[in-house]
């Protein structure tokens, strides 16, 4: 489990989760991970998912060849 302080931010959208999902593309991230993000925005594990695919859209060249992995990928976020 990676825990992310300040989920919501501008940091974790630009390049945490970007750069993660690139390690799991790569097949480099354990079989049983999981991201557990806080923050002080409310918001629950859809809306987190939801928000870190769009910054998958957004900063992340990769996502737009691989849809299944994506929402594997987001699939291990939670809020």
């Amino acid at each position: 489990i990676l825990v992310i302080l300040g989920a919501s931010g501008d940091l974790t959208k630009r390049k945490l989760v970007p750069s993660l999902f690139h390690l799991a593309l790569q097949g480099l991230l354990p079989d049983r991970f999981a991201v557990v993000g806080a923050a002080r925005t409310e918001m629950d594990d859809e809306a987190f998912r939801q928000a870190m695919g769009e910054a998958l859209n957004r900063f992340s060249p990769q996502v737009q060849d691989k849809p299944d992995a994506k929402s594997q990928f987001l699939s291990t976020l939670h809020y």
